[in-house]
């Protein structure tokens, strides 16, 4: 079994308890958040997976940890107005708008397969994608 399975199992069996139901209902909120975020840790985990940086790249350099928590946002939330993930980090829009660079830079100097970017005042992330065009013939 998954850990979601083991914590909606779980968050079923808090429910079916007696008890004070203030005591229930805490559990019950703390093992939604769990939830959550194991959810999301899964969602970031595959997209790391696919479009992060490689190890044979650059060895034991991993994304630092704002730029990291940026792109996990990003993954996890969708594309978002850059004065919301402002907010949601704990920066002001300036410093968002130079960490979203800092950020691709990071992401494709460590060999990683996806940007991240603003566009129309929306945070990003999109795949690199390299298109070959029709051959020329000569007549």
């Amino acid at each position: 079994m998954s850990t979601i399975d083991d914590l909606r199992r779980l968050e079923r069996d808090i429910l079916r308890q007696g008890g004070d139901q203030k005591l229930r209902d805490a559990n019950v909120a703390i093992v939604r958040r769990m939830i959550d975020a194991q959810a999301s840790m899964a969602a970031t985990t595959v997209w790391w997976e696919s479009y992060g940086p490689k190890k044979e790249w650059r060895p034991g350099i991993p994304l630092s940890p704002k730029p990291r928590e940026l792109v996990d946002l990003i993954v996890t939330a969708g594309p978002s107005p850059l004065n919301a993930v402002a907010v949601t980090l704990g920066i002001d829009e300036a410093y968002a708008r130079r960490l979203v660079s800092r950020t691709d830079t990071e992401l494709l100097d460590r060999g990683g397969k996806a940007t991240i970017s603003i566009s129309a005042g929306m945070v990003h992330t999109a795949t690199t994608s390299i298109v070959v065009g029709p051959e020329r013939r000569e007549r």
